[in-house]
């Protein structure tokens, strides 16, 4: 009986312990399935979020370190002019526009087109290039007509400085290109003195509608002389020849209303372009000093990126606003604060 009743317990704990291993039902393992699925797509879902983050302030990031490498480029460039157009020196006529510089500057300038806005306009000195200071050593000054142009005398004026005047023009350009990804972008304009072909340089053959402020002491009232007579003779400049080069991209539209602008200082500066509503992404201050040459002239500059468009970013990545202030280092016969 004893033996009976073990081999019982014995046959029901071998045949439940099989049953047990079977493994799970269908509807186990649905629910399995599910609650498995719910959270693998929570943690996915985290992760792309957090990647998307990361993108964007990684796009942010490296937008605000291009506007600031923008900024100081320009304001660089603007340390080495010897003149810069305050917006008040209009010849003869009251301005009509936003950019009080145009009846002057701008518009014996090439047209840029629709889109396109001038920002500031400046004369400074460019040293020659390699290039051209090995044709030049080649030259022969005596070898140049004297008439009815004296090529000679700027030949043998040109060996001593080594250098020309340039006529330089930042913009700004909303217009559309699958090139450009951002908002606007900073164009940068030079008129040279010299065509960039060897050919050229070495025949001094100047620059379509170029005309030379040094050789005319004419800077506040270029492209006119002092008599009122235009220089340029009708002959602007062209873009083929010269055409804007980008500066950088992902600069915040100009006529944001997201974000706040910073105002000129309440005195002697003017305002390019003038009109804050269309112009506010990209602007300067520059102290107004007339016609008066020889003084200090300080320029301050505002820039604001926008990283939209930018690795996946969207939606108002506007950073804030950045400004510099420039004093310039060349100045057009420099005098003293009395006078002298």
């Amino acid at each position: 009986m004893v033996n009976q009743k073990y081999s019982f317990l014995y046959k029901f704990w071998h045949t439940n312990r099989f049953k047990n291993n079977l493994g799970i039902s269908l509807t186990e393992l649905l629910v399995t399935i599910v609650i498995g699925g719910i959270a693998i797509s929570g943690l996915l879902a985290a992760m792309v979020e957090l990647l998307r983050t990361d993108q964007q302030e990684a796009a942010r990031e490296e937008t605000q370190q291009e506007m600031q490498a923008a900024l100081s480029f320009i304001a660089e460039d603007l340390r080495e002019s010897v003149y810069v157009y305050d917006g008040t020196q209009t010849r003869n006529t009251s301005p009509t526009d936003n950019t009080q510089v145009s009846h002057n500057v701008l518009s014996k300038l090439p047209n840029f087109g629709t889109g396109v806005t001038s920002i500031i306009v400046f004369w400074k000195a460019e040293q020659l290039s390699a290039t051209q200071l090995s044709t030049l050593q080649s030259m022969n000054c005596n070898s140049f007509a004297t008439t009815p142009v004296d090529k000679k005398a700027e030949c043998e004026n040109l060996k001593l400085k080594r250098r020309a005047y340039s006529l330089v023009v930042y913009l700004q350009s909303t217009v559309s290109d699958p090139q450009w990804k951002g908002k606007s972008r900073i164009l940068r304009y030079e008129l040279p003195k010299y065509v960039s072909t060897t050919s050229g340089f070495a025949s001094l053959t100047h620059s379509t509608g170029f005309v030379d402020p040094g050789e005319n002491n004419n800077f506040p009232t270029w492209p006119f002389d002092s008599n009122g007579n235009d220089l340029q003779g009708g002959t602007l400049p062209t873009l083929a020849q010269s055409p804007p080069e980008v500066l950088v991209d992902f600069v915040d539209a100009p006529n944001s209303t997201a974000a706040s602008v910073p105002d000129c200082p309440s005195t002697n500066y003017s305002r390019l372009p003038s009109n804050a509503t269309s112009s506010n992404s990209f602007f300067t201050c520059v102290r107004t000093i007339g016609n008066a040459l020889g003084r200090n002239q300080d320029i301050i500059l505002y820039l604001r990126g926008n990283a939209e468009g930018k690795g996946g970013t969207i939606d108002k990545n506007y950073l804030p606003t950045q400004q510099t202030s420039v004093t310039l280092r060349g100045v057009i016969d420099k005098f003293t604060p009395n006078g002298t």
